[in-house]
């Protein structure tokens, strides 16, 4: 591969990660080490992204099992299972704000609910409790 179509696939990839550019002989050694995507490693996994909001005042810290409970009133009905996966986002918003510690089954009981409504009474209401 001569330099010219080298650059013509940097500028196709721009955000190509350094391992890509390795295995496609797109750049020295010494650059790929270099180079990092910007999005390569943001995921926080089960630890709140601030460790302030895990002190002892926050639901995550006590170390309860909790109960969260999503209503969602719509116009039309979901299926149930579009409607859990379409809660996943949310569910990890409550754990990187340190809401609930994690959100596998040993920490939280899910529970998803829906209500037809009209459309100016739209919206999603959370509700964490702990359980006994």
């Amino acid at each position: 591969m001569n330099e010219k179509d080298k650059e013509a696939i940097l500028a196709l990839f721009p955000n190509a990660s350094a391992s890509f550019l390795k295995m496609h002989g797109l750049a020295p050694a010494a650059l790929v080490a270099k180079l990092r995507h910007p999005l390569a490693e943001q995921d926080a996994g089960p630890q709140p992204l601030d460790p302030h909001q895990a002190e002892e005042g926050s639901p995550a810290g006590r170390g309860h099992r909790y109960r969260v409970t999503i209503l969602r009133r719509g116009t039309r009905l979901l299926d149930v299972d579009n409607l859990a996966g379409g809660c996943k986002p949310l569910i990890d918003a409550l754990r990187y704000s340190g809401y609930i510690k994690d959100d596998d089954p040993g920490s939280v009981e899910l529970v998803f609910k829906q209500l037809r409504a009209a459309k100016a009474l739209q919206g999603t209401e959370v509700t964490i409790e702990p359980l006994p």
